[in-house]
C-alpha cells in the first residue's frame, strides 16, 4: 500500500551508507581505520499529500552512490521467493551474504567458513544484550537456511574465551540447488 512505501521511503531516508577502509590487517577488527565516508541515502525525500487525483507524486532523489549503482545496473537477480521464504531478518541477511559471495565475489566452491561475529558485523545484525542471545540468533538463522534447503548441513565449532563462548565458527555446505540458482543469476 502506499503508506507501506511511505514509510520504508522515510525508514530509508535516515539510513546511513558508510564506506571506510581498514589498513593493516583487513581480517584485524582493531585494524586502523583511517578514511571513512558516511553519507545519506537520500539527498532529498519529498510527499505531496494524496488527495482524490491519480496524479499525486512522491519525490525522491538519491545519493550518488545509489543513483551511479542504479544506472550502471550492475545487478545479478537474487531469489526473492526463496529470501521471503525465510522467516526473520537474521536468516534473509545471511542469505543474502551467501548469494553475493557466489555472485560477486565467485566464491563458489560449495563451502562457505563464516564466524558468528563476522555475520554479525556484515550483515547489519543487532546485537542482543548477552553474547550468547546473539550466537543463538545467528545459530537459529543458519538453521532456518538448513530448514527451507538453501544449504545442505553445517558444521559449528565454539570460540572460547575463558569459560564463556565468544564466538562460533559455521562451516557451510551449499546445496546443489543454491548453487543452480546462484549460477542462473550469473548469466
Amino acid at each position: 500500500s502506499s503508506n507501506e512505501i511511505k514509510e520504508a521511503l522515510i525508514i530509508l531516508q535516515s539510513s546511513t551508507i558508510e564506506i571506510s577502509r581498514r589498513y593493516d590487517d583487513p581480517d584485524d577488527t582493531g585494524g586502523e581505520i583511517r578514511d571513512t565516508l558516511r553519507t545519506a541515502t537520500f539527498t532529498a525525500l519529498s510527499f505531496r499529500e494524496r488527495s482524490n487525483e491519480k496524479n499525486s507524486q512522491t519525490m525522491v532523489q538519491f545519493n550518488p552512490y545509489v543513483a551511479n549503482a542504479v544506472m550502471a545496473l550492475d545487478f545479478s537477480l537474487i531469489d526473492y521467493e526463496m529470501c521471503m521464504r525465510l522467516r526473520g531478518l537474521p536468516a534473509r541477511l545471511l542469505f543474502r551474504r551467501l548469494t553475493n559471495n557466489v555472485v560477486y565475489f565467485g566464491n563458489d566452491s560449495g563451502v562457505q567458513i563464516f564466524r558468528a561475529s563476522e555475520i554479525i558485523r556484515d550483515c547489519g545484525i543487532s546485537e542482543c544484550k548477552r553474547k550468547r542471545d546473539t550466537l543463538r540468533k545467528i545459530t537459529d538463522a543458519v538453521t532456518a537456511l538448513k530448514t527451507v534447503g538453501v544449504i545442505d548441513g553445517f558444521t559449528m565449532d565454539d570460540v572460547y574465551v575463558g569459560q564463556a563462548k565468544d564466538d562460533i565458527i559455521f562451516t557451510i555446505h551449499l546445496s546443489d540447488s543454491f548453487m543452480a540458482q546462484t549460477g542462473y543469476a550469473l548469466k
